[in-house]
Order: C-alpha cells, then sequence, then structure tokens
C-alpha cells in the first residue's frame, strides 16, 4: 500500500516536471563539510559498511521496463570506509521519479522539525555523468516535506551539501531520485549525514587590535570545517581604492566557535560569517587603534605630521580624527579634532596637517562608527607625547621709532606654545640671557612680544617652547640701536620752556654717556660730534667702555662745534643727543693790543658764523664792550677770529672773553643765535615742510616760525602744524614741521630767541624728476622726444620749457606731466614747469 502512495506521488510529480524543476534548487546550496561523520547524523549507516538492505531500500515505478541493482561496491571516498552503495541501471533512461532509493521506514527513519534547518551530506560518482535528487519524505506517507535538490553527478567523488528545511515536524526518510540515469550506468554513494544546521551566534562584539586572534561564539559550529565557514570583514581594497569587504577561512574551528586573526586593511564595522555560503548572523567588528609611531618627533605647526600605526578607518568614512592640544587667543588650551589628509591603502599611516595654535602635549587617533544597533561607538588610541619645534616666520620691531635695546620686539611663528621664552645669542653664539615673552595673538601665524635685552645691541634669537628650541639663522640676526640715557657733562643750561636740560663742554673736556647697548660684538664703538659741516668720529678703546655696556667716557675732539653727538655701535646709530661746545680761547695776537686795531683771536669750539660770535671786552668789573667780529677764519679744527678792538680799553685790565652763541669761555650768559633760512619746500604727499638753513636752535622748542600768506599784503597767519623735529644735514640744519590743515603756498621765517631769520617763500611748482625718452609718439605719427616730469604743484595749466622751447603737453596733472619735443632738443635744459 505504501509503494502504491510513493507510486502515485512520483506519477503526479512526473506529470509536473516542470514546477518540480522550478523547486531545484540552485547549485549554490552545495558546500563542503567534514570529512569525517558529524557528530548528531540523523541517518543510519550511511557509510554502508554493513548489511545495505536493513537500512535502506529501492522502489520503482511499475510502468518501468529497466532494471536497478542496489549492492554494497568496493569503493568509497577517503574517510569512509572501504565500502559504499552503488547502483546499476539497465534500459533506456526514464523519467527521474520512476526510481527512488530511500532510508528504511523503520530502521531508519528519523524525527525532523520544521522550525529547524538541516544539512545534508553525501559522496557520489557515477560512471556516465547524470542528475541526482534528493528529498524528505513523511516516514508514513511518503508525501515530500522538502524542496527537491539537484546534484550533477561525475566520474570522481564529490561532496555534496545542501541545506535542507523542512515543512512539517515529522518522522522522515530520505530518498534519492535517480530514474533518468544513463543505460548501463553505475551510480556510487556514500557518507550520507543529515544533521541540524541551527548555527547562532552568541558573540555580539569582537574586539581587539590588528594581529590578534579572536573567537566568534557560533552553536552547533562543530560539524563544520574551516573551509565551510567565511568571515566577511569591513576591507579597504588596495587594488581600486574602495571602500569593500573581505572573506576569509577561519584559522582555527572548535565545538564553541571560530577563531580569526583581525587582519590588514579590515576596518570596524559589521563582521558577518556565512557557512556553505549561507548567511547565519553577524557581529560588531570592532578594531582598536593604536599608535605606533609619528613622524617628525618634533612636530611643526602647519606641516604634515604622519602618524604609523592600526585600527585607522578609510578617509571615505570620515570617522578618524588625531586630537591635539591648541591654544586659543584667551591662553586657554583645549582639545581639536584634525582629519587626515592622507591615508595609505593599508590603512597603517596617516598625515595630518596641524592646526595653528597646536601647542605640546599628548595626541592620539580617535576612530569611531555604528555597530549593529545603530549607535556610534568610539574608539580612542594610546596617548603619544608630542612636542612642537618653534618656527620663526617673522620679526619686526613692536612699534616705529623704538628700535633701541630694551625696547619691544614682535615676533611671528608656528609652534610657539603657551609659555614662550626667547634666547638671545652674541654673533660668537654665547648666550647673553632668557626672556620670557608675552603672548599676543594666535591664529594662522601665532604673535608674541618679548623686551629685547640690553646686554648687547647685536643679537639673534630664538624660541623656547615647552623645552623645545628653534633653530638659529642669519635671518634672525638683529642690530638694536644703542640708547643714550643720560649725560654728564662740566656745564648744562635748562631751555627756556621747560626743564630739559642741555649739556655744554670744552673741547678736551671727557663727558660721560650712561645708556644701554653700548658693547659692540667686535668692540669698536663711535662717538660722532657734529663738526664744521662734517661728523667728528672718535673711536673709544675698551677701556672706556663699562663690561657691561651701559657707560662710557668720551673727550670732545677738536674741530667739534654745537649740534647733535650720537654713539654708534655695531653700525647702528644710537638716538642723538644735544651737546654745545663752550669756547676756549687758545691765544690772543698781537701782544700788546693796539685800540681799534685788528685783533686775532685762536680758538676752538668756534664756526664761522658771524652772527653768532662777539667779543666781550670786560674793561672792569662793571664795564664792558661788545663787538661783533669782521671775521672768522677757520683753518682745521681751530678757528682765528678777527675783531676791531673798542678804543676804550684800558691798558692793563681789560679782559677779553669770546662768546659763540650761548657760551663763553668765561662762564657768561649766552646770546641767541641769528637763524638764517636757505630754503622751504613742501613734500605734498605726506605733508611734511622742511625748513633748510642754520642758525636753528637744536630744541624745538626754541624756533617760533612765523607763517604768511602768499598774498599781496603776506598776511601772517597762524597754521594747525606739529614741529618734528630739527635736524643736521650737510648743508646746516633743516626744520621739520608736519601741516595738519589746508596751508600749502606761502611764507616762512625762523625766529630763535630775539633774532628772526631771513623769510623764504615755499609750495611753487617743484620737478623732483624727469625722465627723458626718444620714442614713437603716435598722435604726432613719428619719432619724438618725450619728458616724462615728476613733481609738485603743476596745477592744471601751464607751460614747458626745455631750453628756450616750448615743449606740447600731452598730459598734466598736479604731480605728474608728459611734454612732446623735436628729438634734436630733448636733452636741452634748463626744464622749466610754470603753473597759471
Amino acid at each position: 500500500m505504501k509503494k502504491i502512495q510513493l507510486r502515485k506521488q512520483m506519477l503526479l510529480r512526473i506529470l509536473n516536471l516542470f514546477v518540480i524543476s522550478s523547486m531545484i534548487l540552485s547549485l549554490s546550496a552545495f558546500v563542503s563539510v567534514n570529512e569525517v561523520v558529524a557528530a548528531g547524523n540523523l541517518i543510519k549507516e550511511g557509510s554502508f559498511e554493513n548489511l545495505i538492505n536493513t537500512h535502506w531500500g529501492t522502489w520503482k515505478d511499475e510502468s518501468s521496463s529497466r532494471t536497478y541493482e542496489l549492492y554494497r561496491a568496493y569503493d568509497a571516498p577517503f574517510g569512509y570506509g572501504s565500502y559504499s552503495a552503488a547502483i546499476d541501471a539497465k534500459g533506456a533512461p526514464q523519467d527521474a521519479f520512476t526510481a527512488v532509493m530511500s532510508s528504511n521506514n523503520v530502521t531508519n527513519k528519523f524525527a525532523v522539525n520544521s522550525a529547524k534547518k538541516y544539512l545534508l551530506i553525501f559522496y557520489a560518482r557515477a560512471t556516465a555523468n547524470m542528475d541526482l535528487i534528493a528529498y524528505l519524505q513523511k516516514a508514513d506517507t511518503h508525501d515530500a516535506i522538502s524542496g527537491f535538490y539537484a546534484k550533477p553527478i561525475t566520474d570522481k567523488w564529490q561532496k555534496h551539501v545542501v541545506n535542507v528545511s523542512p515543512t512539517a515536524s515529522a518522522d522522515a526518510l530520505l530518498a534519492f531520485v535517480y530514474g533518468n540515469m544513463p543505460a548501463n550506468a553505475t551510480l556510487y554513494l556514500d557518507g550520507i549525514q543529515l544533521v541540524e544546521s541551527d548555527n547562532n551566534i552568541s558573540t555580539t562584539e569582537v574586539k581587539g587590535f590588528v594581529g590578534e586572534t579572536k573567537l566568534v561564539n557560533i552553536s552547533n559550529i562543530g560539524n563544520y570545517s574551516d573551509s565551510d565557514i567565511e568571515i566577511e570583514l569591513p576591507y579597504f581594497d588596495k587594488l581600486t581604492n574602495n571602500l569593500s569587504s573581505i572573506k576569509n577561512k577561519p584559522s582555527r574551528v572548535t565545538s564553541s566557535g571560530v577563531y580569526f586573526q583581525i587582519q590588514e586593511g579590515t576596518y570596524s564595522g559589521l563582521g558577518k560569517v556565512y557557512i556553505n555560503l549561507n548567511y547565519i548572523g553577524s557581529f560588531d567588528y570592532n578594531v582598536q587603534t593604536k599608535i605606533s609611531a609619528i613622524h617628525p618627533e618634533l612636530v611643526r605647526v602647519g606641516e604634515d605630521v604622519v602618524v604609523t600605526g592600526s585600527g585607522f578607518m578609510p578617509l571615505e568614512k570620515n570617522s578618524t580624527s588625531l586630537v591635539v592640544n591648541t591654544i586659543n587667543s584667551e591662553g586657554k588650551v583645549s582639545l581639536t579634532w584634525v582629519k587626515p589628509e592622507t591615508m595609505d591603502s593599508s590603512l597603517k599611516q596617516m598625515s595630518f596637517k596641524l592646526p595653528a595654535g597646536t601647542v605640546a602635549g599628548g595626541m592620539y587617533v580617535q576612530t569611531s562608527f555604528f555597530d549593529a544597533a545603530g549607535l556610534e561607538k568610539i574608539n580612542k588610541s594610546n596617548s603619544i607625547t608630542y612636542k612642537i619645534k618653534p618656527v620663526v616666520t617673522a620679526t619686526e620691531w613692536s612699534q616705529r621709532g623704538y628700535e633701541h635695546v630694551g625696547d619691544n620686539l614682535t615676533i611671528y611663528g608656528k609652534g610657539l606654545g603657551t609659555a614662550p621664552s626667547v634666547n638671545f645669542y652674541d654673533s660668537a653664539g654665547n648666550k647673553l640671557e632668557t626672556k620670557k615673552a608675552k603672548i599676543v595673538s594666535v591664529g594662522e601665524l601665532e604673535k608674541i612680544e618679548v623686551v629685547t635685552t640690553k646686554k648687547s645691541n647685536s643679537f639673534d634669537i630664538t624660541i623656547i617652547s615647552n623645552g623645545v628650541e628653534s633653530d638659529r639663522s642669519e635671518f634672525l640676526a638683529f642690530l638694536a640701536k644703542p640708547k643714550i640715557l643720560t649725560v654728564m657733562s662740566s656745564r648744562n643750561r635748562t631751555v627756556y620752556t621747560g626743564s630739559e636740560k642741555i649739556a655744554a663742554a670744552k673741547i678736551g673736556e671727557e663727558i660721560t654717556i650712561n645708556g644701554e647697548g653700548f658693547k659692540a660684538a667686535d668692540g669698536i664703538v663711535n662717538v660722532e660730534f657734529q663738526g664744521n659741516n662734517k661728523r667728528i668720529n672718535v673711536r673709544l678703546s675698551a677701556e672706556n667702555i663699562t663690561r657691561e655696556g651701559t657707560t662710557l667716557k668720551v673727550a670732545v675732539p677738536v674741530g667739534a662745534q654745537n649740534g647733535y653727538f650720537n654713539v654708534k655701535v655695531n653700525g647702528q646709530d644710537s638716538n642723538y643727543i644735544a651737546l654745545e661746545i663752550i669756547p676756549t680761547v687758545i691765544a690772543v695776537s698781537p701782544n700788546p693790543v693796539v685800540p681799534g686795531a685788528d685783533i686775532r683771536i685762536s680758538a676752538n669750539g668756534v664756526s664761522d658764523n658771524l652772527e653768532l660770535c662777539r667779543v666781550n671786552f670786560k674793561l672792569s668789573n662793571t664795564d664792558e664792550i661788545s663787538v661783533a667780529p669782521y671775521a672768522i677764519d677757520l683753518s682745521g679744527d681751530t678757528a682765528t677770529v678777527y675783531v676791531k678792538a673798542p678804543m676804550a680799553i684800558s691798558n692793563s685790565n681789560t679782559k677779553v672773553v669770546l662768546q659763540y652763541d650761548r657760551w663763553s669761555d668765561d662762564g657768561t650768559s649766552v646770546l641767541n643765535v641769528r637763524p638764517h633760512v636757505d630754503s622751504a619746500s613742501i613734500n605734498m604727499e605726506n605733508k611734511v615742510l622742511s625748513i633748510k638753513g642754520y642758525g636753528f636752535s637744536i630744541n624745538p622748542k626754541e624756533n617760533v616760525i612765523t607763517y604768511k600768506y602768499n598774498d599781496e599784503t603776506k598776511t601772517v597767519i597762524t597754521p594747525n602744524v606739529r614741529t618734528l623735529g630739527v635736524y643736521p644735514t650737510e648743508e646746516g640744519q633743516e626744520i621739520r614741521i608736519q601741516i595738519l590743515d589746508g596751508y600749502r603756498y606761502g611764507f616762512v621765517s625762523v625766529q630763535v630767541g630775539e633774532f628772526v631769520s631771513n623769510e623764504v617763500g615755499f609750495g611753487e611748482t617743484l620737478v623732483s624728476n624727469i625722465a627723458r625718452r626718444v620714442e614713437f609718439v603716435k598722435s604726432e605719427n613719428k619719432v619724438m622726444g618725450v619728458l616724462y616730469i615728476s613733481g609738485y604743484n603743476f596745477g592744471p595749466k601751464g607751460k614747458v620749457m626745455i631750453g628756450s622751447r616750448e615743449a606740447a603737453t600731452h598730459y598734466r596733472s598736479n604731480f605728474f606731466i608728459i611734454a612732446v619735443i623735436d628729438k634734436a632738443y630733448i636733452n636741452d635744459n634748463p626744464v622749466v614747469v610754470t603753473r597759471e
């Protein structure tokens, strides 16, 4: 009866071959398993080492004309004993379901559960290529309770595995369908196993470093070999530079799970496990981050630091950062996350550009990924202590006009740190001193400020930050101006307007100069005095300068005159200090003096300005006659003053006192110097009025300047001005005045004390530069002479005269003129610009 039912089922399947063939699973369901009989095998006598008919049987459809024989053969795959089951087929092939071999429904049935999955394993070969179908039958009805699984059989022993999912929970039989095998062919079967294949991953997270071996706990895994299992991990494909995945076999399989190594090139994400190409589950794959080295050891702000290690995430994930310490403009240190610029394809090396404000501390790499639950997991590497190499990019004096030793120096750079110091070195490489610097600002360039050393005016600098010193460089060498603080002399006077004192001394007297930065690297220190239209240099010996370079002594040289003196150290001029020279009478001739006749007075400390010189004849303690000399002859550094002796002198009690400017050789009061103005001009760009001449007071406050309009009455005005100073020049002296309103043209004169200078005009047209060219002039269509004239106050209209000829004006502005003339006259002179 059971065979009849089975036959009916077979006939129905024959009628529905198309349906059946559509149920046949693809070959991808067949994968390899262990070479030994699996534990928990539901099939008895699957290796056919004993009586075959006890546990296995065959069935043939009544309509089939073929003959089949089942017997034990002396052939077996390696590892499955000495025997196998063999089926010989005679006659032409028929439908596959006309012949079936199945386990015995009494001695070899087994229970299956539709809620579970099973793994069918068998070995097969045939003398002729054929297809073999396997499925599960219900033991009592022989109805199919699984899909139909087809496998091509060749003449080689091959193992075949299929995942079987019962459609019902019942006692079952295993059946093989072979009615379509070729005529006179023999089919061999061996190593038949059916085991539960419910594999559950209990490990939720695998966490470790690259190179470590880790375990994934999987239930019922002991039935499989390493060749049956694949572990898929996130992987960066170095050949394509793309995010990918890689499948690897486990290194070891145990009854509790599989071991695998965290592989280089993989990164954190979702790990997956496949058995026989079938996905069974996943776990969080957490590759720990580690830094093994950084390069360079002393990192530099704004430049690359290369971090070598493992556990990095690919750039495409945008989830890897280098965490460093940075300082903000308020001086507060905080953590900053820096994204990598590059990463190698093995995920072992990254480069980062350190941001502005990075300071020394500990750096670490932080990565993150989202786990299976969608939660972000953050990994932090070990921390590597790093130091910053300070780099100086630029320097400047903090304030223009404050460039002396002891003034502030501004330093720009990178990696200057939280508490920078500045080393000062002399030219021989000896450290002068170290000073703490003040942080001014933090940005793309860090800015600090330091008070310069006073121990030398020649120095170079380095920055010390967190114990690391920047490189010394010739570009960081400085020459600060030495600074005169005070002058000690035999006499001094107080200027009219306040308590300021001007030193005075005789030729040959020693003056003491106190200041800073008088120590020279080459030992050469000069003091410059004002001479007669020249500067007189006095070179000092070492004994005249204190060891600290703060004080020097110098004798006033012969030829020195009223003016400014300064100290020059390492080629740098100090500030200028006024020094007035007290006249010294060397000799008076003839002897005896004849009243009314010429007297020749040989003296030092006297120049050739007759208006500043007086000869006072002291007839008695109460009577004195002051006579102006009519000539002064300068010979070398000595002056000869010619004066008419007064008639009222007595024979033996008259004293001759020589007075020049405000000082007399006997110390009487000083007369005012009569000033004289040679010229005046105004620079229209910076609006500075320059008055050149002589006889001015070296104290700007003592020069009273009268300003007039350039009108018919020369109206006196009081413009808004600021005196910039009085300066020695090769021609005499120069007063510079900043005009602060619209006053641009007129007349000026200078009054010093009771003496008023001559009056000069300024603001007329001024030619400052002429460029002469011979070139093609398009408007004239020929080569001509072209003058490019630069200057001031040209006005919109006027003439340009080249020699005696007027040039054609092609362009005219207040500051620039283009004039054209025949090329034959291009070099004629003078060039005169007039304005209407």
